[in-house]
């Protein structure tokens, strides 16, 4: 999947206007399935011991390579401007899960070890999805 039929998808989810977060995963799951083949991205994995990211990648059906937390479309991910909840979560999980992926479906913070280390915006919110 290319990342413009990616967005397309979030797109078409967001026009609804009865989408939440969850409904966006499905898209994100074929995203992250068409960047690595080797690697699962698992939809609502078993919880961690610092609570559940809504993905889990997994090497060869075993190997945890990294977890990824998506919020709404239009929400925050950078920390910064997170509501306290989000923060306090996001916190727990940057301590704890050495690579991270935070993302509202249009922008992606990658994390190692807590450090961000690259964002990527793949469009804005502005009346829409532009």
């Amino acid at each position: 999947m290319s990342v413009a039929e990616y967005l397309n998808r979030v797109v078409q989810t967001h026009a609804t206007g009865v989408a939440t977060e969850h409904s966006y995963r499905a898209a994100l799951e074929f995203l992250f399935a068409s960047i690595e083949p080797d690697v699962q991205a698992v939809n609502e994995p078993k919880a961690v011991r610092v609570g559940r990211p809504d993905f889990v990648f997994v090497r060869n059906d075993e190997i945890t390579v990294g977890h990824c937390e998506a919020k709404d479309v239009g929400l925050p991910v950078s920390p910064r401007a997170m509501n306290e909840s989000n923060r306090a979560q996001f916190k727990r999980y940057a301590r704890a899960l050495p690579n991270l992926i935070y993302t509202n479906c249009l922008d992606f913070h990658f994390y190692k070890h807590g450090e961000l280390v690259r964002e990527i915006s793949i469009a804005d919110l502005v009346m829409g999805i532009d």
